[in-house]
C-alpha cells in the first residue's frame, strides 16, 4: 500500500456508483496510470486513522479483503475534512451481479448462476470471512451490497469490502446489537444481544448462500414504522422458515440482553412452530453434484449462534472438493 498522501493526488471523478451513511463512492480515474479506481469519500471527524482504515491496512495480505490503494485527505469549501480512500476498481457489488442474473431469469435467458460459477462465488466469500475471524474480527454488515465482484477475471474474483462496522468482538467485550443491514441480521443482534461473536457473520453467510442460489433474499420483511417493531418483524420473518427457536436459543442469550428481551424469547422458545425443509426449498434448484449446499445453509443459519457452523467447516465442506 502506498503511503498516505496529504494533498490531493490527481483522480478524476467520473461518476458515483453508490451511497450510504458511511458516504460516497465514486468510479473515477487515476490521470497517472489511466487504471479505474473507486474511490469512497466519508468527513473525518478527528485526526486519527479511522478504524477502517487500520482495519483494511491489517488485511491487506488477504486475496478475499478489498485492497487499500491509498488515502488521502481534502477539504470542503466550508472547512470540513473529507477522507477518501483508493481502491481498485471491480465491475460489480455482487448485489448488482445478482439482479443482472435475477434479470437474466425474467428474460428467460438464465434460471440461475451457473454451478461452476456459484462455487467459485461462495468459496472466495468464505476465504474472506476466514481472514477476518482469524483475527477475531466480525465484519457486522456482510450482506450482496457489500461484496465485489469481477466477473472480468478468470476465474471471477470477489472481495469483502466496506469495512466501517468491522470490529475486534468477544463475549467479554460489549458491543452495540443494532449493526448490520436487517434482512441479513442474526437472531442474537435482532434479539438485543451486546455480547456476541463473529457467529453474526456466519448468519449472514447464510442468507448470502441462499439468495446467491434462489436469486432472491431470504428475510427480506415487509416493515412498517406503525406496525410491530422493526426486530419484532423481522423475528416473525425467521420464525415463518426456521421454525421457533428451542430452549438452546435463550440459554446462549439470557444473560446477554434486558429482562423484557428475555421475557420475550422465552415465550417464543415455548411456541413449537415447525421449520421448513431445506430440501424442499432448494433442491429443485440445485444440481446433484450441489446437494451439500443444503447442509451448509442449514448449518449456517442455526438461531443458537454456539451451533452454526464454523468457517473452516464451512470450507472443509466436500461441496467445494469436486
Amino acid at each position: 500500500m502506498e503511503c498516505v498522501r496529504k494533498e490531493e493526488p490527481k483522480y478524476k471523478l467520473v461518476k458515483l456508483i453508490g451511497k450510504g451513511t458511511f458516504g460516497k463512492v465514486y468510479y473515477a480515474i487515476d490521470l497517472c496510470t489511466q487504471e479505474p479506481v473507486a474511490i469512497k469519500r466519508s468527513p473525518k471527524w478527528r485526526n486519527k486513522v479511522s478504524r477502517e482504515v487500520d482495519l483494511l491496512q491489517k488485511m491487506q495480505h488477504s486475496e478475499n479483503i478489498v485492497n487499500l490503494k491509498s488515502i488521502f485527505y481534502t477539504t470542503t469549501e466550508k472547512g470540513f475534512r473529507i477522507q477518501n480512500i483508493v481502491f481498485k476498481y471491480m465491475t460489480y457489488s455482487l448485489g448488482k451481479y445478482i439482479r443482472f442474473k435475477k434479470q437474466e431469469r425474467k428474460e428467460n435467458k438464465k434460471d440461475r448462476i451457473a454451478a461452476s460459477d456459484l462455487k467459485i462465488i461462495i468459496y472466495q466469500i468464505c476465504k474472506g470471512i476466514k481472514h477476518l475471524h482469524e483475527h477475531n474480527l466480525a465484519h457486522r454488515d456482510l450482506k450482496p451490497d457489500n461484496i465485489l465482484i469481477d466477473t472480468g477475471s478468470s476465474p471471477f474474483k470477489v472481495e469483502i469490502c466496506d469495512l466501517g462496522s468491522a470490529k475486534k468482538v468477544e463475549e467479554s467485550i460489549i458491543s452495540i446489537p443494532y449493526i448490520c443491514s436487517r434482512w441479513y441480521r442474526a437472531p442474537e443482534l435482532l434479539c438485543g444481544s451486546m455480547y456476541y461473536t463473529t457467529d453474526v457473520d456466519l448468519w449472514s453467510l447464510g442468507c448470502i448462500i441462499f439468495e446467491l442460489i434462489n436469486l432472491c433474499p431470504l428475510f427480506p420483511g415487509k416493515f412498517k414504522k406503525d406496525d410491530i417493531s422493526e426486530e419484532c418483524s423481522q423475528i416473525i420473518n425467521l420464525i415463518e422458515v426456521l421454525g421457533s427457536p428451542r430452549m438452546s436459543f435463550y440459554e446462549s442469550i439470557k444473560g446477554q440482553t434486558s429482562n423484557r428481551n428475555k421475557s420475550l424469547i422465552k415465550e417464543l422458545c415455548g411456541m413449537n412452530i415447525r421449520p421448513l425443509s431445506w430440501s424442499s426449498i432448494l433442491g429443485g434448484i440445485l444440481e446433484e453434484s450441489e446437494r451439500e449446499l443444503i447442509g451448509i445453509v442449514d448449518g449456517l443459519l442455526k438461531w443458537n449462534p454456539n451451533e452454526r457452523l464454523k468457517i473452516d467447516a464451512v470450507l472443509s465442506n466436500p461441496y467445494f472438493a469436486t
